[in-house]
């Protein structure tokens, strides 16, 4: 799997980087000059086998309009928001990876993997749950 790692904002980068190096993937830098993030994704989008955008969802929903074609052919896109706390399988799930793309993204930072994929009950992912328990606070005082 080709993935890319696309954040929003230049503030994501330091995360851009450890995920791109945790996953063998490439990191896309809009901020020095690559273009708008929506744009770069866009042009890219078929390109790579896999997707972590690394923004709020609504915003990844937006980005990714008119681009999906087919559950069978569209890459995996994971979003992982900049405090690493939800790393949600948005699109190509089962068939195209996202979920289990998910859970990796979810080891490397402790994010909570967010999975909805109707056989998820009945599944065994390969997930370790970070350390903390729920409750514990995360950075920018936000408790989960």
């Amino acid at each position: 799997m080709t993935l890319a790692v696309l954040p929003v904002r230049a503030e994501g980068r330091a995360l851009g980087e450890f995920l791109a190096a945790g996953l063998g993937a490439e990191l896309l830098r809009p901020w020095e000059g690559e273009g708008s993030p929506h744009a770069l994704l866009e042009q890219q989008f078929s390109t790579f086998s896999g997707w972590v955008l690394l923004m709020a969802s609504g915003i990844a929903t937006r980005f990714l309009s008119g681009l999906p074609v087919s559950k069978l052919s569209d890459p995996a896109v994971v979003v992982l928001d900049e405090g690493a706390r939800f790393a949600v399988s948005l699109l190509s799930g089962h068939e195209g990876g996202a979920n289990a793309l998910a859970y990796r993204v979810a080891n490397l930072t402790g994010a909570v993997p967010v999975v909805t994929t109707a056989d998820v009950p009945t599944a065994t992912p390969d997930y370790v749950a970070p350390t903390p328990g729920v409750g514990q606070p995360v950075d920018k005082g936000i408790a989960l």
